[in-house]
């Protein structure tokens, strides 16, 4: 019987200390990523390099089997590397990662530079999001646009605008400073007034947004907001797709997605409005080039199958005549 409760005794005090070993290990691994995360989201640098990741995981690397050789002196080497070894060499990067924005917020005295960006993207997993951003000229990034990633507490959306005051960091690592946004009413973009009664056909709606000097061009890719004809061409509305060209919408302007009015009035199967747009200049032989595909007009017509539409289309595309010389 004493044996047994020795036993026992013994067994509870190695589950106890695998416990407080457990906790040992997993406690400064969960306090190192939440700094790591904290730090990166209030300092973030402009551009992330692969080569300071690769740099950060070799030096965090170079320590940990520096650290697990001097605790082997005495016993065997084997019996230090493993798990001790990569739960060294992972907390040290998270600690030297969350080192570099430290020193950039606390060391870096460099003036700091104003930049208006325009968000034109933004995707969210997890909390975390990304943002693209557009408008970005002279940003020290080698791109027309450059992601910002941040936990999802920014609440800035597309067609917001983003105020970056960016620092020149140490070691010529530029991180963002601060960031303002500047919400925008989406509902009160010209686009966006325009688009309701083109896509209604309310015709006397248009007109007087016209007068008020809404520009019939107007148009927000990073907002998925169309021009008034693109929109009346993909709806079907004939009659504003007429009031449209002959108040002077180009009747060859392409959509952010590629496409044109003749495109759009096709694949809704609008007879009347293909027939106004080519009646207007609309360009029959239109290529549209997306995702590394390209398509005709003819071709969208084909899909669709609408015989009015294709022989339409077929009467408007210039005929090509081959003259063959005859042999002497």
């Amino acid at each position: 019987m004493n044996d047994d409760q020795a036993s026992s005794s013994r067994t509870d005090s190695e589950v106890s200390g695998g416990r407080r070993s457990q906790l040992a290990f997993t406690i400064p691994l969960v306090g190192a990523v939440i700094l790591w995360l904290l730090l990166s989201n209030r300092f973030p640098l402009v551009e992330a390099r692969r080569s300071d990741v690769l740099l950060l995981i070799l030096v965090a690397v170079a320590v940990s089997a520096l650290w697990t050789f001097r605790r082997s002196v005495g016993g065997r080497l084997k019996d230090r590397a493993g798990w001790p070894f990569v739960w060294t060499a992972v907390l040290l990067g998270l600690l030297f990662a969350s080192l570099v924005p430290t020193l950039n917020a606390v060391l870096d005295k460099g003036a700091t530079r104003v930049f208006t960006t325009v968000v034109n993207s933004k995707r969210c997993r997890k909390g975390n999001c990304t943002w693209e951003l557009r408008g970005v000229h002279g940003l020290p990034v080698d791109a027309p646009t450059m992601s910002l990633e941040a936990f999802e507490t920014l609440q800035a959306n597309p067609g917001d605008s983003l105020v970056l005051g960016i620092k020149p960091g140490l070691f010529g690592r530029a991180w963002i400073a601060s960031r303002d946004v500047h919400h925008v009413e989406q509902s009160g973009l010209a686009c966006a007034r325009l688009a309701g009664p083109a896509a209604s056909g309310d015709t006397m709606q248009l007109g007087f947004l016209l007068a008020e000097g809404l520009s019939i061009e107007s148009e927000e890719p990073g907002l998925d907001c169309e021009a008034p004809l693109m929109v009346a061409a993909r709806t079907g509305q004939v009659d504003a797709v007429a009031f449209l060209l002959r108040r002077g919408a180009d009747p060859n302007q392409v959509a952010p997605d590629g496409e044109t009015a003749l495109m759009k009035a096709v694949r809704a199967r609008s007879l009347g409005a293909v027939r106004l747009l080519i009646a207007h200049g609309a360009d029959p032989q239109a290529i549209e080039h997306s995702g590394g595909l390209v398509k005709s007009v003819m071709g969208m017509a084909l899909e669709v199958g609408d015989t009015a539409i294709i022989g339409t289309l077929g009467r408007a595309i210039p005929q090509r005549t081959s003259v063959q010389g005859s042999r002497p």
